[in-house]
């Protein structure tokens, strides 16, 4: 009889053990499911990760404990013996197998990518450096460049000139930037002008390096531009006073002609002519004079009179041009010459410049060409036609 319940108790511990074995290798299992489902739970969670470092140090180490146990437990399975002890067996390896197979893959991917990472920066580097080297001796080709006066040739964004090369220099900011720009027009463009040229530090070529355009794109560099020796600022930007070249002592003015500017408020239009001639009908005087040469000269061009007519109503629109053909519209005259060069001979600037005018026949985009920057205010400025005197 004392064998008897002895053998009994036995038989119910193993009973109650092989219910725990069971349940640990469930859980294990559930474990092991989890990590390959969701093996990277927290990814893309940004800055709030580093907040979260110990849940997450907890979760994988809690599931690389789960793949660790994962055959210890199999192998129980197994010893233990029974149906539903062996099928859990054969999952919990299974299970195991996959997550290491997973694991080794996520390190080799990480080991590439780490290559991968490491050869692009050092691609990177490389072109930096590349990039420094081709910058460097362009910011020296430009010191040696503005070593003399130079001609500014055009705008160069909202506050900037640009060269005969196509280097560019920065000059300083003034909000709204519209005075800079009558002031470039009213004496900058076309004028020989002197830089002091300050060189870009490493860490200024470094910062441009190596974006594809870096070294194709004309390059802005930053130094003090002095016209006729006075510093350009922002205070002369509004200094109407500012001065302009001079005409040599001793030179004679050549032959002029001073041309007028008719305007007829009925159609909108406007046209030239030499100062002190009959108007035409309708039209009266606008604006102030400006002089051009009577006969070509080694750097002139020729400057026309043209006609655009509109239709609809009908209306004549005139306008300034250099083309001997007037764009393909109606050549109505040639006034003079116009100089290519500002200089003490022909200082001012010829702008034409386009706008909303308002007229009793209609309104529309009508021209204008002055010699006067502020005469372009609330217009477009389309283009220098020349240099005149005025």
């Amino acid at each position: 009889m004392e064998r008897s319940g002895s053998l009994k108790g036995n038989a119910g511990r193993g009973g109650a053990g092989g219910r725990v074995l069971i349940v640990l290798c469930a859980l294990d299992a559930a474990a092991q499911v989890l990590a390959l489902v969701y093996p990277h739970p927290f990814q893309g969670f940004g800055v709030v990760a580093f907040a979260l470092l110990p849940v997450i140090f907890a979760y994988y180490a809690f599931l690389l404990f789960a793949i660790a146990a994962g055959i210890p437990l199999a192998i129980a399975c197994f010893w233990r013996g029974g149906s539903a002890h062996i099928v859990i067996g054969v999952a919990l390896l299974a299970l195991t197998g996959a997550n290491i197979a997973a694991v080794i893959d996520f390190m080799t991917h990480e080991r590439e990518a780490s290559r991968v990472a490491d050869a692009r920066d050092a691609a990177f580097h490389a072109d930096v450096a590349k990039c420094a080297a081709v910058m460097t001796q362009r910011a020296e080709a430009a010191a040696t460049y503005f070593s003399e006066p130079r001609k500014v040739v055009a705008l160069a964004g909202p506050y900037g000139v640009e060269f005969e090369n196509g280097m560019r220099i920065g000059l300083p900011a003034i909000d709204p930037p519209r005075p800079f720009h009558e002031f470039f027009y009213d004496h900058l463009k076309g004028a020989q002008v002197r830089v002091a040229f300050r060189p870009p530090s490493a860490g200024e070529i470094n910062s441009r390096c190596p974006t594809a355009s870096a070294t194709t794109i004309p390059q802005e560099y930053q130094g003090d531009v002095y016209l006729l020796d006075r510093k350009i600022d922002a205070a002369a930007y509004v200094d109407r006073a500012f001065p302009r070249p001079a005409r040599p002592d001793g030179l004679a003015r050549a032959p002029a002609r001073s041309i007028s500017r008719f305007f007829d408020a009925f159609t909108g239009d406007r046209t030239y002519g030499m100062t002190g001639t009959e108007l035409p009908f309708n039209y009266v005087v606008e604006g102030k004079p400006f002089f051009v040469s009577a006969n070509p000269g080694a750097d002139s061009r020729g400057l026309y009179l043209c006609n655009f007519p509109l239709k609809r109503p009908d209306s004549p629109e005139h306008f300034l041009s250099t083309d001997d053909a007037c764009e393909g519209q109606e050549k109505v005259a040639l006034l003079g010459h116009v100089s290519a060069t500002r200089d003490g001979q022909t200082p001012y600037a010829l702008l034409r410049c386009l706008g909303t005018v308002q007229s009793a026949l209609r309104t529309s985009s009508r021209h204008l060409a002055t010699s006067d920057v502020l005469e372009c205010r609330n217009h477009s400025i389309e283009l220098v036609l020349g240099f005149v005197e005025s």
